[in-house]
């Protein structure tokens, strides 16, 4: 059993390393304010250059597809709206808050594939069932944070996780067996500390609880993303997407076999391009 007695003592222990960036954190508690608008938001932005020369190239690439090239911060914000602009946002800040996290036991670029990929996969189902699908992104790149932070934290139980855990329901195990929680309830407390809406917080917490698409179907959708990047990275146990389909129940959501597999195209088809932007030179692996 770790030192730490909760997942909430454990984050602080890493409070100073996983800050989202100022701009970042003023930009997302402005988006909550009503009288907000573009022009407020993008001075915002604008106050990170890095940040607002992203913004600019992911408005301007083929995941928006506009036909006009977008040359300002506010004219972008207009037009892609705050949703988008807080996906934008909050993927830059993790990216970055994240990076001070090192370890030897995940490439940072396959950490972020999946990541990236859970994201997209959410966004292609949510119109399906109706449900945000900016909000969907952000909750799917930001499920496996916690994960992260075990790694830096906590190597010699990660080591234990790593060599012996044989799918996902499993490394969740080693996780609350050693350690007494597991990385969903970092991630939790993680998206709390950065002041994240509550509805994010709780799907981080819950995406890898299979409640029935009737009590949350944000956190069901985030779940069925998970489970179909999982199943696309190759992770055990391989099953093949029909039998995953019906080991999910995802029929219950109203997904068809067909949904899916329209969902997993879209969402590949953006995620090299999305990849490159949010994490640069990750796609040289792959």
């Amino acid at each position: 059993m770790s030192e730490h007695y909760s997942a909430s003592d454990y984050v602080a222990n890493i409070t100073n390393l996983v800050s989202l960036p100022e701009a970042c954190q003023r930009v997302n508690e402005l988006i909550e304010l009503p009288s907000t608008n573009a022009q407020i938001l993008a001075e915002a932005v604008s106050l990170d250059p890095a940040l607002a020369a992203m913004l600019l190239k992911v408005t301007n690439s083929a995941f928006f597809g506009f036909k006009q090239s977008i040359g300002t911060v506010s004219h972008a914000i207009s037009i892609i709206g705050k949703n988008e602009l807080r996906s934008i946002v909050l993927s830059a800040g993790a990216v970055d808050a994240m990076a001070n996290l090192t370890t030897e036991f995940i490439e940072m670029s396959q950490f972020w594939h999946h990541s990236i990929l859970t994201g997209l996969l959410a966004r292609s189902i949510a119109p399906y069932i109706d449900c945000n699908k900016e909000e969907l992104f952000i909750i799917g790149l930001l499920h496996d944070i916690g994960k992260l932070a075990i790694f830096h934290q906590s190597p010699d139980v990660a080591r234990v996780i790593v060599e012996q855990s044989t799918n996902s329901e499993h490394w969740v195990q080693l996780e609350n067996s050693l350690l007494g929680f597991s990385h969903s309830d970092i991630g939790f407390q993680l998206a709390r500390q950065w002041k994240l809406p509550k509805i994010f917080c709780e799907c981080i917490m819950l995406h890898h609880s299979p409640l029935s698409f009737g009590e949350s179907p944000m956190q069901h959708v985030v779940y069925i993303a998970n489970e179909l990047a999982s199943y696309l990275d190759n992770t055990p146990p391989n099953l093949t997407l029909e039998q995953l389909h019906t080991k999910l129940d995802i029929s219950l959501s109203g997904l068809s076999l067909e949904d899916l597999k329209q969902a997993i195209e879209l969402a590949n088809s953006q995620s090299f391009e999305v990849m490159e932007t949010i994490y640069p030179g990750s796609t040289a692996i792959y």
